[in-house]
This record gives C-alpha cells, structure tokens and sequence, in this order.
C-alpha cells in the first residue's frame, strides 16, 4: 500500500505535468521541456526522444 509521502509525491507530479499542458497519458516528460507520449516506459521514452532528435 503507497505510503501518505507517495501518494502526495504523485499527486504533485500529477498537478505539474497538468501546470506544463500535458493533457494526454500517458506521457514522460523530460528536463520540463520534452515530452514522449503514448509510453510510462522511461527506457523506451528515451529511445523514441534519441530517435526523433535524429
């Protein structure tokens, strides 16, 4: 069971990824500037930032 401090740490992940204009998930965000939706995958995430920066 997530502990208080886990459910207030992802609630504020939650609002700030909303505060950036993330309005689909899921989605990785990236240095609060790149974004990667259609994954919770951060390995993957990365893979598909690399690729698109190419």
């Amino acid at each position: 069971m997530a502990s208080e401090q886990q459910l207030i740490n992802a609630y504020r992940d939650v609002v700030g990824a909303w505060q950036r204009g993330i309005r689909q998930y899921p989605a990785v965000v990236f240095d609060d500037r790149d974004v990667v939706y259609g994954t919770a995958d951060v390995a993957k995430a990365i893979a598909l930032r690399e690729q698109n920066r190419s």
